[in-house]
């Protein structure tokens, strides 16, 4: 079945449920939203009385509004305490109120809020609604007919604070008809505007449902969708997805080629990036994405539109699909116009050109950055700025050295050794002891470019294989991953990695509990993810030092460590091992030893 579907952008107005005519505006610094929150509804009251009523349909997104707060002022400020509510929910709130100022303007503020917490870790609070009518008003008034007053308009503080469009939602009866008008199909799609970013998972925008006063919008129903873009711009839209019937499993968005007279967009150049893209390493990936039933998902679409193309139309076609269920072929119209987009349009943000970024592979080829020089390899030996790296035949560092001097002006012709001997990975089976390795592979530099260098190492013995992969980047930036394979049903005591730093070189510490300053002379940490949030520590002194991080193939964190409390780390299954693993660091002799050790475990061949 081929879907044609139509995008209306522009919305002036939205009409109530009750056919009134709602005005959307920002009124910025018009009142204090530290006292009486960032949202407010313009009310008129057309006459003089003892009590006023308004019927608001503030169509709001929040959760639980019946136990929230609201105020209500007069044209100048003055709070007024005979309030009481009515029917309230999400869709509207019915307001009993004395107009103590007569005829005129009054103001209803119904997200009044207050901050708890630290500043970099706010907690924001609803008050409750407290009953501050005088219980002689609530009985003088409840024989009266109340003056009706009409919302003139729905005001926030500022643009940013703003619900209009997309946090408007649609009432229960207007969402019923979208589905009823849908019942033949597995979902329904909304086109959207990149410049109204869909919000809200559990709602339909009442933007979807209605158009001014013209009643039910038909936008998911339509023939076909129309969007325009430069040339050479990151091109950007939203197909709404809602799962009116089911949860929707596995969705995946695959385009055609745009064809028209002017010539051809390929296929390639278009992406939906909640379903594909390019990771952190420069490869494609496919991600999974399911939809919960009731909810909506917003699949943002990038069109990388091509700077030759010939300005004119061009057709194709977005084809959503999930498993189980029919596909929707949606028609997509695509006009290219004469303008040439600058930078790809990316120094406009607000038009979401950015997203592109997501799939950039910038900077993946690993080209050396001023001031740093490129790699130099020799012998099992890598030169960077003012470091070198030394490996032993295990493929672990033999020796690292800094050549930066004291003062860290200037690179002395000597290195000095931060090591006091090399890196060591221990297996050390229970009644057995050390395993001792030998190479059956040995070391193979298998990359080696100005910007990266990379190396593997095969490790065995009679009872396991330690694979070694490495790899050290021109910014000094190195990674190991080390697989360790039973070769037959073994017992560990442990498996620790020692890392043996010289005294001159381990002065200062920071990490692991440590918020920086001298290194203590012992520690001993173990692994609590959920309130530690760490995975490695800083040791050195001024002019030489390393950092390390211990990690798994599960590794994933926040983009910013203030989120930690929102997403912690996960604890590594090889380091951590179930809480039993940690790092000791003391003194040894002339040196600084850190051991990584995992405890005991068995492994199956």
């Amino acid at each position: 079945m081929r879907l044609h579907i139509i995008l209306l952008l522009i919305i002036t107005s939205i009409t109530s449920a009750s056919g009134q005519e709602l005005k959307y505006t920002v009124c910025e610094n018009c009142w204090s939203p530290d006292s009486l929150g960032n949202h407010r509804v313009v009310i008129k009251v057309p006459s003089a009385g003892k009590v006023a009523s308004i019927t608001i349909p503030w169509r709001r997104r929040d959760a639980n509004v019946e136990n929230k707060i609201i105020l209500i002022s007069d044209g100048n400020g003055k709070l007024i305490s005979n309030l009481r509510r009515g029917k309230i929910s999400r869709e509207a709130g019915e307001l009993f109120f004395e107009p103590i100022s007569g005829p005129g303007i009054y103001y209803v503020y119904y997200f009044k809020y207050f901050v708890k917490g630290r500043s970099n870790y706010p907690t924001i609070v609803y008050p409750e609604f407290k009953e501050t009518a005088a219980q002689d008003w609530v009985q003088s008034t409840a024989g009266l007919k109340p003056v009706k007053a009409t919302v003139a308009e729905m005001q926030s503080i500022d643009a940013l604070n703003s619900f209009y469009p997309m946090e408007i939602i649609a009432t229960q009866a207007e969402t019923n008809v979208v589905k009823q008008k849908g019942k033949d199909l597995a979902f329904i799609v909304f086109p959207e505007d990149r410049m109204n970013p869909v919000k809200m998972k559990g709602d339909l925008p009442q933007k979807w449902v209605l158009n001014g006063s013209s009643g039910m919008r038909s936008q998911a129903f339509l023939h076909s969708y129309n969007i325009t873009s430069d040339r050479g711009e990151n091109f950007s839209f939203q197909l709404g997805l809602f799962a009116h019937k089911g949860k929707l499993e596995d969705v995946k968005v695959d385009f055609t080629d745009f064809t028209g007279k002017s010539g051809v967009i390929s296929a390639a150049l278009i992406s939906c990036i909640n379903t594909t893209g390019i990771g952190w390493d420069g490869e494609p990936f496919e991600k999974r994405l399911d939809v919960d039933a009731g909810t909506v998902q917003p699949l943002w679409c990038v069109i990388a539109t091509p700077e030759n193309a010939k300005p004119g139309q061009y057709i194709g076609s977005a084809i959503i699909s999930a498993v189980g269920v029919p596909d929707r072929n949606i028609l997509i119209t695509l006009t290219v116009t004469n303008n040439m987009a600058v930078n790809g349009g990316v120094d406009e943000p607000w038009k979401q050109t950015r997203l592109a970024w997501l799939d950039s592979k910038m900077a993946m080829n690993n080209e050396v950055i001023p001031p740093y020089t490129p790699l130099d390899l020799s012998g099992n030996s890598i030169s960077l700025l003012g470091r070198k790296l030394d490996l032993a035949d295990n493929g672990l560092p033999k020796q690292i050295a800094s050549y930066f001097s004291p003062l860290m002006t200037r690179l002395d012709q000597t290195g000095k050794p931060l090591l006091t001997e090399a890196f060591d990975f221990q297996v050390i089976l229970k009644d057995k002891g050390q395993i001792a390795w030998t190479q059956s592979e040995r070391l193979k530099f298998n990359k080696v470019s100005d910007g990266a260098v990379s190396w593997t190492v095969t490790n065995t013995s009679e009872s396991a294989r330690l694979e070694v992969n490495g790899r050290l980047e021109f910014d000094g930036f190195v990674s190991y991953s080390m697989r360790l394979t039973a070769l037959s049903d073994i017992q560990l005591d442990d498996s620790k990695l020692r890392i043996p730093i010289q005294k001159s070189f381990s002065k200062y510490m920071m990490g692991l509990g440590q918020r920086g300053g001298l290194r203590p002379i012992e520690l001993f940490w173990t692994w609590d993810v959920a309130a530690k949030n760490q995975d490695g520590a800083w040791i050195g002194d001024i002019n030489g030092g390393m950092q390390f991080s211990l990690r798994a193939e599960n590794y994933s964190r926040p983009l910013n460590t203030n989120f930690y409390l929102q997403k912690p780390l996960n604890l590594p299954p090889s380091w951590g091992n179930s809480g039993k693993g940690g790092i000791q660091i003391s003194e040894e002799g002339t040196g600084t030893i850190v051991k990584a050790f995992t405890g005991a475990r068995s492994m199956k061949a």
